[in-house]
């Protein structure tokens, strides 16, 4: 009786490592792609995170979740500071020329926290 049980008691660990696993694997799912797009910029901010560069942007219209929201550019979204004042240096040129852009992650798309590449959106209608 004691070797069933112990079989038991395996099997059920199985299970409940499969199950654990499972619902660990959808939680930390993150996919790549756009926080927003076909935006207007109608606010950019310069701050720091926790002493790196970093800056917001506030947008206006557009489609996709962060569309009309503010976007949040930190060093730990990208490579290095240069990324960040390159997109920067974007984000301020697509404010002054009222030009649309379209906001990349390479994180989670539901996360506005996590901008990491602006582009100039390609309808500028």
């Amino acid at each position: 009786m004691p070797i069933n049980n112990l079989e038991e008691i395996r099997f059920h660990e199985k299970i409940l490592f499969v199950c654990v696993f499972a619902m660990l694997s959808e939680v930390s799912y993150a996919a790549a792609g756009y926080l927003a797009k076909e935006v207007s910029l109608i606010k950019v901010t310069s701050t720091t995170d926790s002493g790196a560069n970093a800056f917001w942007v506030k947008s206006s219209g557009g489609t996709t979740n962060c569309s009309g929201f503010a976007m949040r550019y930190r060093t730990s979204n990208v490579v290095d500071d240069k990324a960040i004042d390159r997109a920067y240096a974007l984000a301020l040129s697509a404010y002054v020329a009222g030009k649309k852009v379209n906001v990349y992650t390479y994180k989670d798309t539901s996360d506005c926290n996590s901008a990491a590449s602006i582009e100039f959106s390609e309808d500028q209608t």
